[in-house]
C-alpha cells in the first residue's frame, strides 16, 4: 500500500563489471590504469624536483651553521669597548613561528590580477607574506614520507635543469631598485657583523674535511680580528702557567714571553671572557714591574672596564694587589661617577669592594656624599653624614632627597639591593623622609628585607621597616622569611630583625608558622651559633640582659612606641614560648651531655629550667612533662663512675657541669617534690655512687645543696650514703660545709669564710 501524497522510493540499480550494454564489454580496471599511469609520472618528477630542493636548501643550511659556529668560537678571543661602557652581551633571537625576521612587501601592478588555478581574485597592491605558514611543520612530515615513497618509482623522462628560485628579500631588492634611494632608506636594517662568502666559496667548503674548513675558517677570521693569533698565543701560555705539572723555570720563560705578547694590547685583550684571565693571571704573580705596566696601560680604561662583564675581575684584582698608591688612584678615578656606578650592576660590585675593604673612613664618605646630590661634596668638610648635613644646609633638604629617591628608586628592583652602600643609602634617606615616600619604600622592600640583613645598616632599616608597617605589610614581610629564618638567626646582625618581628607582629600564630617553627626544625644548629643562641634565650626571656648586657636590645627599645602593635606584650611573648618550647627540651633531653660540658653554654641550660624571676615579662613555667625528662637525663650522666681528676672530668667536677648543677638546684625551692633536680638525682644514684662525691669539694657543695633543698627522702638518703669518719678525713671548705649542716652546727655566717 502506498500512501497517498508520498511517492514511492526509486530502486537502485546496480552495477555489474563485465556486463555487455550495447554489444561492448568495458573492463572499468584498464580504463582507470590509463586514466592514473601519467598522472603518477607527473607527481613523481614533480616530488623528484621538490626533493632536490631540500637536499640543497638542508646543505645551504649545514653550512650556514658551521660558518656561525666557528665564528661565535672566535667571537670573544678579541674585542673592543667604547669609553662609555661595555658592550652588552649579544642577545638570543627569538623565534617567531609564523613571521619572518622582517616584514616584507611586495607591490604588483594594477594591470597585473592576481591569478591561482585560473580564478581572479580582487586586485591589491600590497601586503605582507609570512615565509613560512604556522601549520608548515606537519604537513612538511607527511610530505616527506609521501616523497620518500615517490622517489623509488624510475622515471624515463629526463629532467629540466633547476633554476634557483629567488627568495623575496631579492624579490624585493629588484623591484625598489628603479624608486631610487630614498625608498631604500625606508627599509634599511642594522648590518651584522659577520663573515660574507659567496656561494662558491660555500660551496668549496663543503667539499672541504673538517681540517682543512678550520684552516680556511681561521685565516677568515683573523682578517677581521687582527690580534686572535695573540690571543691564542697568550692563551696557550696561560694553560701553562697555571698548571701544577708545569716545572718554575718553564714557568718563569712562559711569564717573560706573556707579558711580551701583550704589551700594548692589553686593552683589547681585556674584555673578552677568555683573554681577560690571562690578564688577571699577571697581576696574581705579585710581581711589581708587571702589575705596575699593565696598571700603566690600562689607567684610561679603568672607569670602562669596571662596567665591563669581564674586565671588572681585573680592576677587583688591582684594588686587592695592588700597591697604596695604585688603590688611591683606581678610587681617584671613581670619582665623582659613584652615582652612575651603583646603577650598574657590574660596576656596583667593584664600588661595593671598594667601599667595604678598601677605602678609609673619609673616602667612604666621599662616596656617600656623592649619592646626596651633585654638589653636596662642597661640604665634606663640614661634616660626616647626611643628618650633619641637613642640620648646616637645612635649604637642600628638598633637593636632596628628590636626588635620593631617583636613585633608590632604581636600586631596590636590581642586584644592588643587597649591598652595604644602598643598605646606608636607604636607611638615612628612609630616616629623612616623609611618611608617603616611607610607604612607598616599604612597598619596594617588603619582600626583599630578608636579603637586606646581613649588613648592620640593612639590620636597621629592616627593623625600622617592621616598625613603620601595618599589619597587613608586616604579615607579607613574615612570609617572606619563609625558608630564611634559620639563616638571618644565624647571621650577624640578621638576629636582630627576627627579634624586632618577635616584639613587634601582633600575628604569632604566622609567626611561629613561619619563623619559630623553621628554628625548631633546626634547633641543633640554630643553638650551636653565637647568635642563634641569642635568639631561642629570647624566646624564653625576652629583653633580660643579666647574661648578655644592654647591647643586642638596646636598639630594639626604638619600636615600644609603635602604632600598629596592639596585642599585650605578655601575650605575644607567652605564644611564643610555647611555639618552642617542644623543640627546645626535647633537643636538651637529647644533647644534655653535650650541653652541660660547653662553657659557653653554661647561662643558657640555666635560663631554660629557670623559674619566674622578677625579670620575666610574662608568666613563664616550664611544663612538668619538659622538666622531669631533662632533669632525668642530667641524673644518668650523674650516675658514671666519679673518679676525682679524671680526663674527662666528671660533670660534678667538670666548671659548666658543676655552674650547671647549682643553679638548677637552687630553683628547686620553688618546685613540687616530683619535679626536683634533687630528687631525680636521688632517685637515680645509688648510695655508693652519691657517697663517692665527698671525695672532692665541689662534689661536697652540691651534696650540701641537695641537703638543703631537697625533700625529707632526699634528706634521709643522703645522711644514709655519707660516711661521717671517712668525711671528717678531708680537710677542705665543702667537707667542712657538709660535715656541718649533717650535724646542724652550720651557721650562715660562715659561707664567707
Amino acid at each position: 500500500m502506498v500512501k497517498a501524497g508520498v511517492k514511492p522510493k526509486p530502486k537502485k540499480k546496480v552495477k555489474t563489471a563485465g556486463v555487455k550494454k550495447g554489444g561492448k564489454k568495458v573492463v572499468k580496471k584498464e580504463r582507470a590504469n590509463q586514466l592514473v599511469t601519467p598522472i603518477k609520472k607527473r607527481l613523481s618528477q614533480l616530488n623528484q624536483e621538490w626533493v632536490q630542493k631540500i637536499e640543497e636548501k638542508r646543505k645551504e643550511k649545514e653550512l650556514n651553521h658551521i660558518m656561525r659556529v666557528s665564528d661565535e668560537d672566535t667571537k670573544d678571543s678579541v674585542c673592543t669597548e667604547s669609553s662609555f661602557g661595555s658592550q652588552p652581551a649579544p642577545k638570543k633571537e627569538k623565534k617567531r613561528v609564523s613571521f619572518s625576521r622582517q616584514n616584507h612587501t611586495k607591490t604588483f601592478e594594477s594591470s597585473t590580477p592576481i591569478r591561482i588555478n585560473e580564478g581572479s581574485f580582487p586586485e591589491r597592491k600590497d601586503f605582507s607574506t609570512p615565509v613560512k605558514g604556522i601549520l608548515s611543520k606537519g604537513s612538511r612530515k607527511e610530505a616527506m614520507k609521501e616523497a620518500k615513497l615517490l622517489i623509488s618509482e624510475p622515471s624515463n623522462e629526463k629532467k629540466p635543469p633547476l633554476k634557483r628560485r629567488k627568495t623575496e628579500n631579492e624579490d624585493f631588492a629588484e623591484e625598489n631598485k628603479e624608486n631610487g634611494p630614498e625608498t631604500n632608506e625606508a627599509f634599511k636594517t642594522k648590518k651584522r657583523i659577520s663573515i660574507r662568502v659567496t656561494k662558491s666559496v660555500k660551496e668549496q667548503l663543503l667539499q672541504m674535511n673538517k681540517k682543512d674548513r678550520k684552516a680556511f675558517l681561521r685565516t677568515l677570521h683573523a682578517k677581521k680580528n687582527p690580534h686572535l693569533e695573540a690571543a691564542e698565543k697568550s692563551k696557550a701560555l696561560w694553560e701553562k702557567i697555571r698548571a701544577e705539572k708545569t716545572p718554575e723555570s718553564v714557568k718563569e720563560k712562559c711569564i717573560t714571553e706573556l707579558v711580551g705578547l701583550v704589551k700594548g694590547i692589553a686593552k683589547n685583550l681585556i674584555y673578552a671572557h677568555d683573554t681577560c684571565r690571562v690578564i688577571q693571571c699577571l697581576v696574581m704573580t705579585g710581581r711589581e714591574g708587571i702589575i705596575k705596566n699593565l696598571f700603566e696601560e690600562l689607567k684610561p680604561e679603568l672607569q670602562t672596564m669596571a662596567k665591563s662583564t669581564y674586565a671588572k675581575f681585573f680592576v677587583q684584582k688591582l684594588l686587592k694587589n695592588g700597591s697604596k698608591e695604585q688603590k688611591q688612584e683606581i678610587l681617584d678615578k671613581f670619582k665623582g661617577h659613584a652615582s652612575s656606578m651603583l646603577r650598574n650592576s657590574n660596576a656596583a660590585k667593584i664600588l661595593e669592594f671598594a667601599y667595604n675593604d678598601v677605602a678609609n673612613a673619609a673616602q667612604r664618605a666621599d662616596i656617600m656624599f656623592e649619592l646626596y646630590g651633585r654638589d653636596m661634596t662642597r661640604y665634606r668638610e663640614d661634616c660626616k653624614d647626611l643628618k650633619g648635613l641637613l642640620e648646616i644646609a637645612p635649604e637642600k633638604k628638598t633637593v636632596i632627597i628628590n636626588h635620593m629617591e631617583e636613585i633608590v628608586d632604581a636600586l631596590v628592583s636590581k642586584e644592588t639591593v643587597q649591598y652595604s652602600l644602598t643598605h646606608r643609602l636607604m636607611l638615612e634617606y628612609f630616616e629623612n623622609c616623609d611618611d608617603e615616600r616611607k610607604t612607598s619604600l616599604l612597598g619596594s622592600l617588603a619582600d626583599k628585607i630578608p636579603h637586606m640583613v646581613h649588613t648592620p645598616e640593612g639590620s636597621k632599616l629592616a627593623m625600622q621597616l617592621i616598625w613603620f608597617a601595618p599589619a597587613k605589610e608586616r604579615k607579607l614581610i613574615v612570609k617572606n622569611f619563609k625558608g630564611l629564618a634559620v639563616k638571618a638567626a644565624l647571621e650577624h646582625y640578621g638576629y636582630r630583625v627576627l627579634l624586632a618581628i618577635f616584639d613587634t607582629v601582633d600575628d604569632t600564630v604566622l609567626v611561629n608558622k613561619y619563623i619559630v617553627s623553621e628554628l625548631g626544625n633546626e634547633i641543633s644548629k640554630v643553638i650551636e651559633d653565637k647568635y642563634g643562641e641569642l635568639v631561642i634565650r629570647y624566646l624564653v626571656h625576652p629583653r633580660d640582659a643579666r647574661m648578655t648586657g644592654m647591647a643586642p636590645y638596646a636598639y630594639l627599645s626604638r619600636g615600644d612606641g609603635n602604632p600598629h602593635s596592639k596585642k599585650p606584650r605578655e601575650d605575644r611573648y607567652q605564644q611564643l614560648y610555647e611555639g618552642i618550647s617542644e623543640a627546645l627540651y626535647t633537643f636538651l633531653v637529647a644533647n644534655m651531655e653535650q650541653v652541660l660540658m660547653e662553657w659557653r653554654k653554661k647561662t643558657f641550660v640555666g635560663a631554660c629550667f629557670e623559674t619566674p624571676t622578677v625579670h620575666d615579662l610574662f608568666p613563664r613555667n616550664v611544663p612538668k612533662e619538659y622538666r622531669i625528662p631533662c632533669y632525668k637525663a642530667i641524673a644518668e650522666i650523674a650516675k658514671r663512675e666519679f673518679v676525682p681528676m679524671d680526663n674527662p672530668l666528671h660533670m660534678i667536677e667538670d666548671p659548666s657541669g658543676n655552674f650547671i648543677l647549682i643553679g638548677l638546684l637552687r630553683c628547686d625551692k620553688d618546685l613540687a617534690a616530683e619535679e626536683r633536680l634533687s630528687t631525680a638525682l636521688a632517685e637515680t644514684l645509688t648510695d655508693e655512687e652519691l657517697g663517692s662525691w665527698i671525695a672532692c669539694n665541689k662534689g661536697c657543695h652540691i651534696l650540701a645543696r641537695m641537703f638543703d633543698l631537697g625533700s625529707p627522702k632526699v634528706v634521709s638518703k643522703i645522711r644514709k650514703c655519707i660516711h661521717m669518719r671517712r668525711l671528717e678525713g678531708y680537710t677542705f671548705v665543702g667537707a667542712k660545709i657538709l660535715r656541718e649542716k649533717l650535724n646542724g652546727t652550720y651557721k650562715e655566717d660562715k659561707r664567707s669564710q
